[in-house]
């Protein structure tokens, strides 16, 4: 087994609040984040490549459309992050923490550390998965408040 497949069964076992899924649900979770986590934390660009067509449909207004959209916004993450801070930006701490598949779309909710001392960012992305490639992605980020109004976390 890959370090990478490795990463995937690790992650997977630990997800709770998750829904039941079917077998064809649990391909769906486990190939998002292969594709997160070889994008964004291994850097295993071909796994990202074989994922992502060529007409992958970019709905975040910072990037453009295409394959290379996804790398253009980790390049993009990466940036801002070092814009907020004097530390070195390397390789993000990225929890999940849910996992939700309905149809061709799976949610991804997710609790991403850029540097050591940053709260992170919450984040939720949205893909459209069809014939096994994501072909469709949506995003919201919120970056994680010094202090919050509840005790509910964002997590």
């Amino acid at each position: 087994m890959s370090k990478l497949e490795s990463i995937v069964e690790e992650i997977y076992a630990t997800l709770k609040d998750q829904p039941k899924h079917t077998p064809q649900q649990v391909e769906a979770v486990k190939q998002v984040l292969r594709l997160l986590t070889a994008t964004f934390v291994t850097e295993e660009f071909d796994i990202t490549n074989k994922l992502v067509p060529l007409h992958y449909k970019q709905h975040d207004p910072l990037v453009g459309d295409g394959r290379d959209s996804i790398f253009e916004f980790k390049n993009l993450a990466i940036a801002q992050a070092q814009k907020e801070t004097d530390k070195k930006v390397g390789v993000p701490v990225v929890s999940f923490k849910r996992i939700l598949v309905d149809g061709d779309y799976v949610i991804a909710h997710s609790h991403v550390i850029a540097y050591e001392g940053d709260r992170g960012t919450a984040v939720v992305d949205m893909f459209r998965y069809v014939n096994g490639e994501f072909v469709e992605h949506w995003d919201v980020l919120q970056q994680v408040p010094a202090n919050a109004k509840n005790s509910n976390t964002m997590f």
